[in-house]
């Protein structure tokens, strides 16, 4: 019996739509696209993708809601290199249950791991155990808090990664060796830091020949070097009430008052601020702000790294302007009960400046996928190492 994904990817394959193409429609990497095409063609015995295709009838449908798709020449990977990628894996002991074991690692717990590969939680504590009853010890230590790594699986973590990205490797060379080049992506301090890491990660596993170098600065500075085809592409933040709207739009964010919780540093006087340089949206709008009241203020601390002004509002120094996904549990938004005013919203752009080659794309994709998600997660959570 094929799931869903495997249906539907074999669906694709039929229609001469190729792995990186099918990555892309599913919001997937390469690398899990290709294990799901290895599953079906082991599910339904076949010795190809071609020989897949046709045992589970797919080649004339349609998918709901789409419209009538006319079908094409099948174009899938060579069987002989599939045969080869399945053999590599095998080779290397890169088995469901290691790759499982990985994703729970990277999100946390069973459950969210179970989203990222497209299992049950049921399916994936099952492949756990099979695991631990193959290595003959425990892996993790399960709490109704978070899950724990005993030091077997430490242990294991390290060895877990060198084959996923020799595995990664071997999909890139084999299967999309076109996608495969430098590409150089600018962004502000505040996105380099809390947003990119995920993108950069996601892309580094999933497509390895890819090389992105990132160029870090206010936005001002992006704009002037995207101007000069110094970038690719930028993300940019930029004042929702302007009259010039540059690139496409990725998300909108309130500005908010932000100090310590069950902090005084608001009712001092002059106001201490904790700033960004100068050019920086967040400033502006905080500092007109300030003077149009005629509350007096002082900048006690400037920097162009938002960790600086985490640190002074926890600390209970100062008051900062920051985006409203920024407030954690040790902050609070200051507002009218503490003698501050609404701050206006901005706009998080993207500007392409050359036409997208299949790299860019990727990495364009990507981008989108994280600012359209939730703009409060952060990295995956680490999970603890206790001893055995």
């Amino acid at each position: 019996m094929l799931s869903p994904i495997q249906k539907a990817c074999l669906l694709w394959m039929s229609q001469g739509k190729n792995v990186a193409d099918i990555g892309l429609l599913a919001g997937r990497p390469v690398a899990e696209i290709e294990l799901h095409l290895s599953d079906a063609c082991a599910s339904l015995g076949a010795v190809s993708l071609t020989d897949a295709i046709e045992k589970a009838k797919l080649s004339h449908e349609v998918p709901k809601g789409k419209g009538r798709v006319e079908p094409k020449t099948p174009n899938p990977i060579d069987a002989e290199v599939g045969a080869r990628i399945r053999s590599q894996r095998r080779a290397i002991g890169l088995s469901q249950g290691k790759l499982a074991f990985v994703a729970i690692v990277d999100t946390g717990g069973f459950g969210s791991a179970a989203k990222k590969v497209n299992r049950t939680p049921s399916a994936v504590s099952m492949q756990i155990k099979k695991l631990e009853g193959q290595l003959r010890t425990s892996l993790f230590v399960r709490s109704s808090q978070h899950v724990a790594l005993t030091q077997s699986g430490e242990k294991l973590l390290f060895y877990a990664r060198r084959l996923l990205a020799m595995s990664n490797e071997v999909v890139a060379q084999l299967l999309t060796p076109d996608l495969a080049g430098l590409v150089t992506l600018g962004a502000p301090n505040d996105i380099a830091e809390r947003t990119l890491p995920r993108v950069l990660k996601e892309i580094d596993d999933a497509y390895p020949s890819i090389t992105v170098n990132v160029v870090v600065g206010n936005s001002e500075t992006l704009i002037d070097r995207a101007a000069m085809g110094q970038l690719d592409l930028t993300i940019v933040n930029f004042a929702s009430d302007s009259a010039v709207e540059p690139g496409e739009l990725l998300a909108s964010e309130q500005i908010v008052w932000v100090g310590s919780k069950g902090g005084i540093a608001y009712r001092r006087e002059p106001l201490p601020l904790a700033l960004y340089g100068s050019g920086c949206i967040w400033r502006e709008a905080a500092v007109k702000q300030l003077e149009e009241s005629g509350r007096r203020y002082r900048i006690a601390y400037a920097s162009n790294h938002s960790m600086m002004q985490r640190s002074v509002i926890g600390a209970d120094l100062a008051v900062a302007p920051l985006p409203a996904s920024y407030v954690t549990e040790d902050m609070v938004v200051l507002g009218k009960m503490e003698g501050f005013s609404g701050l206006p919203s901005f706009d998080i752009r993207m500007i392409t400046v050359t036409e997208p080659t299949p790299p860019m794309q990727i990495i364009i994709e990507r981008i989108k996928a994280v600012f359209g998600g939730d703009m409060r997660s952060s990295l995956p959570r680490k999970t603890k190492c206790i001893p055995k």
